[in-house]
């Protein structure tokens, strides 16, 4: 094709439009490829076609289960685990990650964008859960504070009474 001079031009660039279609379409079976997986997580992804609009679908699920962690509370941790767990360390990061990074798809400053988010997401998950454990602990100090108190104060009482009754 290139060395033929008879209509070379159209070929050429008749072949190079079927690259590009090519390339748009390997593209796009990557980003439904990604979504799928999510999907099959139980997780669901606004639209993406992009780097940027894939971390900004990621990015935006996240921000919207960190913005109702407070109200579901079980269930937010249960959606966490299931994202964190069987969608994006299970089947996106080792598998697509390295190679929307390596095919310059998204860039390695987007990867940290998204794991910087899931990082809130797990915060805003385990607040609640310490915040529980610290109200617990800090009643169980209060019960034992009582305890020893009373004790403390029962034997004093028996000092004066064994006192009274030497009197």
């Amino acid at each position: 094709v290139y060395s033929s001079r008879r209509n070379s031009t159209k070929n050429i660039e008749r072949i190079d439009s079927l690259f590009i279609r090519w390339r748009y379409a390997l593209t796009q079976e990557v980003w439904n490829s990604i979504r799928a997986d999510f999907n099959g997580n139980g997780v669901s992804l606004k639209e993406f076609s992009s780097g940027e609009e894939f971390v900004s679908s990621v990015t935006s699920y996240i921000n919207n289960e960190i913005k109702n962690a407070d109200v579901n509370g079980k269930q937010s941790e249960e959606d966490y685990k299931n994202f964190t767990e069987k969608a994006w360390q299970g089947d996106v990061k080792p598998t697509w990650i390295p190679y929307l990074t390596d095919n310059d798809m998204i860039t390695p400053v987007q990867q940290d964008t998204i794991e910087a988010k899931i990082s809130q997401w797990h915060d805003a998950v385990s607040s609640g859960a310490m915040m529980w454990f610290y109200v617990i602990i800090i009643i169980l100090a209060i019960f034992v504070t009582l305890y020893f108190f009373r004790k403390r104060k029962s034997s004093k009482m028996t000092a004066a009474e064994v006192k009274e009754t030497k009197a």
